[in-house]
């Protein structure tokens, strides 16, 4: 469907797009990332591709372009929240836990209900070991997003973060059950 939408129209960058996240769904990262910079090639401030651009650079283990793509974003988009929370998860990644706090923080500030910012400040007090602080995040994150599927998932990593590992087993049950 991605190369029939291209082939009826080639500069409509959604359709590459579409094609980038199948090829990293594939776990074909050349494809994926040669895709999204086509689709910045037609729209330079097309995010998603940029985020695309980002992740592929965190799965090669090259943070130092990720953390590049997330600045551009920040510099793009400066009163948004999405450049803030994906630097913030690329800190978190390389396991600066401090400046991907301070970045979620940010992008909290930007945006008070951004799912990728209490995403992060979840997965930080967690693998900080702060269990008070990672549930009362969830809590508020669950309140805005009620039932919502990334809030139990965040619940389970914190859990594994936390080293309760029967609860998090406790929770996938639940969950599966549903």
């Amino acid at each position: 469907d991605a190369n029939k939408a291209i082939e009826l129209d080639g500069k409509y960058p959604g359709s590459y797009l579409a094609r980038a996240k199948l090829y990293l769904a594939k776990g074909d990262c050349e494809h994926s990332y040669a895709e999204a910079l086509k689709v910045l090639s037609l729209n330079k401030k097309y995010w998603r591709a940029s985020e695309y651009l980002l992740v592929i650079d965190l799965i090669k283990g090259d943070s130092g372009s990720a953390i590049k793509v997330a600045d551009q974003l920040i510099a793009q988009f400066p009163d948004a929240a999405l450049g803030y929370a994906d630097k913030a998860t690329c800190y978190f990644c390389i396991n600066d836990l401090e400046q991907a706090g301070t970045l979620a923080d940010k992008a909290l500030s930007l945006q008070p209900e951004s799912q990728r910012a209490f995403q992060t400040l979840e997965l930080v007090a967690a693998r900080s070991g702060d269990a008070k602080k990672a549930f009362a995040l969830l809590d508020r994150a669950e309140k805005i997003s009620p039932g919502g599927a990334g809030v139990a998932k965040d619940r389970v990593i914190a859990l594994l973060f936390l080293k309760k590992y029967q609860e998090a087993v406790a929770l996938c049950d639940a969950t599966m059950a549903k």
